[in-house]
């Protein structure tokens, strides 16, 4: 048994040293609005594999709780957490939560809903201010980039402004598109970036629209479902929605009108285009339910994320940004690109 100590304690001592190495990974504490977001679903997959062997992390739902994702981040801070990646509830919250992490010295990366300009980059110089402006960012899509790319989909699928009106989807034949649009969340500001930059760019193609319907489906399947059962539908010659699981609750309500719930959606009804471009978002289209939808890219929102907290815990230099990235202060835009069948 002797001779055996030396080999047994160097097992021990292996163990004890990659147990230990685990044990000092930086601890990142990851929280998602709700669970049921399809693309949140997949940013949030994306960042764990993005932060694997590299950090440790832990996960929270907040069910579309503000209260609870705030209680729960507290917790988090005070518990000894080194990093949080937040996908907020509500915006507005942004401000209490990185005066707590302040207070604790906790670098924060928001991520998919955007802090106010005012909390990432206070105007008042003090050692908060510069803090914040030091260990506090933001990594999102580009809404702007979002909307006006829906209508680039839309332009190529008419063919311009004339095509549009010597087609079969100017329904009543004024050279006028009427518009609905299907938008996320009421003060969300990506469903009000994506939403005007979609009928600016429409209206910067040459074609003259009209607004003849708005809905919020609070990005949510059935809940687009249930609105669209409101829409004036004969009146409607294109459909924007500011996401992919709205889109396709418009087209599950749809269905239920076509004989047998069979028919292009696009030639039956009017066309359709999304944002998100997730499985199902991509099946849809392939389907010919959706004319397309914008790529909304969760791999390179990771990758930044993980830059950005590779930086902030472990000092290591971030990347220049490259053409589909926008930097502006702390925020970083990942400008996505298009899924269409055409």
């Amino acid at each position: 048994m002797k001779a055996n100590k030396p080999l047994l304690l160097g097992i021990l001592t292996s163990l004890c040293l990659v147990s230990c190495a685990k044990e000092s990974l930086p601890e990142v504490a990851i929280f998602i609005y709700d669970s049921q977001d399809t693309f949140m679903l997949s940013l949030q997959e994306s960042i764990q594999k993005k932060l694997s062997g590299k950090f440790a992390s832990s996960l929270s739902y907040a069910e579309r709780n503000q209260v609870q994702q705030t209680l729960a981040a507290i917790s988090a801070i005070e518990g000894g957490a080194d990093a949080l990646v937040i996908n907020l509830v509500d915006r507005l919250s942004a401000g209490a939560l990185i005066e707590k992490a302040y207070q604790e010295e906790v670098p924060i990366v928001f991520a998919n809903r955007k802090p106010l300009m005012s909390d990432l980059d206070p105007e008042k110089k003090s050692d908060y201010a510069s803090w914040v402006k030091e260990n506090c960012f933001y990594v999102g899509s580009y809404p702007l980039y979002e909307g006006a790319t829906q209508s680039e989909i839309v332009d190529s699928f008419f063919g311009g402004p004339e095509g549009f009106a010597a087609s079969s989807y100017d329904k009543n034949g004024d050279g006028i598109v009427q518009v609905a649009v299907m938008k996320g969340e009421q003060g969300h500001q990506d469903a009000e970036e994506r939403t005007m930059a979609c009928l600016q760019k429409l209206e910067e193609l040459g074609y003259s629209y009209q607004l003849v319907a708005t809905a919020y489906g609070n990005w949510e399947r059935t809940a687009a479902f249930a609105e669209t059962s409101k829409f004036p539908l004969d009146e409607i010659e294109l459909l924007y929605s500011n996401n992919d699981d709205m889109a396709l609750g418009v087209i599950d309500f749809l269905k239920t009108l076509l004989p047998g719930g069979n028919g292009f959606i696009s030639e039956s009804f009017f066309p359709i285009v999304g944002v998100d471009a997730t499985p199902a978002g991509r099946a849809a289209v392939d389907d010919g339910n959706m004319i397309g939808t914008v790529i909304n890219d969760a791999a390179i929102q990771s990758e930044w994320i993980g830059y950005l907290l590779s930086e902030l815990l472990l000092s290591e230099e971030l990347p220049p940004v490259t053409a589909n990235v926008v930097r502006e202060g702390n925020y970083f835009y990942v400008e996505g690109g298009i899924y269409s069948s055409f």
